[in-house]
């Protein structure tokens, strides 16, 4: 009775096991999956709101600037616009003063004055003439025989003539803070390009939120400009304004958004990309990979113990399935014997 009870219980215990196993495998591996694809999905929705924030307040500052290059007083500035280029001070720097008379120089400064004093996240608002004339609103020092038109921001906005645009940012030692410029060309009445007009706006306010932003527990954002340069990296602000190269992140240097892991100090790390379609700017999302693998292990850890409650509840089926046939054969085997 014990043989045949042993050859009824053996094989379907090895075929259940083996089954388990399997099952066990192909669920962690699902699950795995799905934890990883829901934390690309989830890094990638914050940043998106952030982008979207972002692109908002930049679209509202482009569209101030255009408003300002549109000023029936900027578009008649003229060679009358007080020029620096042949400018020299003892010191090296010149102390801007704008006329303060009826001129078109004044009026200009005026219209910054106001444009300045209501919108307190403007770092500075200044244009630049194609004479070399240059009025800005801050008060301040400037470079001798300083020619705007051999500025960056100047040449940028000549590129794109007729359009508002983004320069990159720069670092503005004063305020220990990134800036970027918003420029457009100034057209005269005549439709002739006369000089170009810009706003500065500090970042700080921008680098603060993404600094605060947290996913989960141990995640955090970089954020690099499409140059690769680091505008705001949480865990180590002393590579900010570093290339994305100063990382050693090899993956960070492709131009597509994805999902990848990575190695640093001994720790490993998951990271998502999001590339902006407006800016160029990437967002990176980044976690620590054990925090990850702790809900893997915890969902492992379920699926084993109720795979193991059922491979239980199925032997026990099995075994008392088998007890019954052995009962009904019973009596025949004592037949035999006698």
């Amino acid at each position: 009775m014990n043989k045949i009870w042993k050859n009824e219980l053996i094989f379907p215990v090895i075929f259940v096991l083996t089954i388990s196993v399997i099952i066990t495998a192909i669920l962690s591996s699902a699950a795995s999956y799905i934890i990883k694809r829901d934390f690309a999905n989830y890094t990638r929705r914050e940043i998106i709101q952030v982008d979207n924030m972002v692109n908002t307040y930049f679209s509202v500052l482009m569209e101030n600037c255009k408003q300002l290059a549109t000023n029936a007083d900027v578009k008649k500035a003229d060679e009358n616009i007080r020029s620096y280029v042949n400018q020299k001070t003892k010191e090296g720097k010149i102390k801007f003063s704008p006329l303060m008379d009826d001129s078109v120089e004044s009026r200009i400064f005026n219209v910054y004055k106001n444009f300045a004093t209501s919108h307190t996240n403007i770092a500075d608002v200044y244009m630049a003439t194609k004479y070399g004339g240059y009025i800005q609103y801050r008060d301040g020092n400037i470079y001798d025989n300083y020619d705007p038109r051999q500025r960056p921001w100047y040449k940028i906005a000549l590129e794109t003539p007729g359009k508002v645009t983004l320069t990159n940012a720069y670092y503005w030692e004063g305020a220990d803070a990134a800036n970027i410029s918003i420029v457009s060309t100034i057209t005269n009445n005549s439709n002739e390009i006369i000089g170009v007009q810009a706003i500065d706006i500090s970042l700080k306010e921008l680098t603060d939120m993404i600094k605060n932003i947290k996913i989960s527990d141990t995640g955090y954002i970089i954020l690099a400009q499409d140059d690769g340069v680091i505008l705001s990296n949480p865990k180590n602000a002393e590579l900010n304004f570093e290339h994305i190269s100063k990382l050693n992140i090899n993956k960070l240097n492709t131009s597509k958004d994805s999902y990848f892991e990575f190695k640093e100090n001994n720790k490993k790390y998951i990271a998502n990309i999001y590339t902006s379609k407006k800016t160029g700017w990437k967002f990176i999302g980044v976690m620590e990979r054990s925090e990850l693998y702790e809900k893997m292990y915890y969902i492992t850890l379920i699926i084993f113990i109720v795979t193991v409650a059922i491979v239980t509840v199925f032997l026990l089926i099995v075994r008392a399935t088998t007890e019954n046939k052995l009962l009904r054969l019973n009596p025949i085997f004592n037949l035999e014997d006698k």
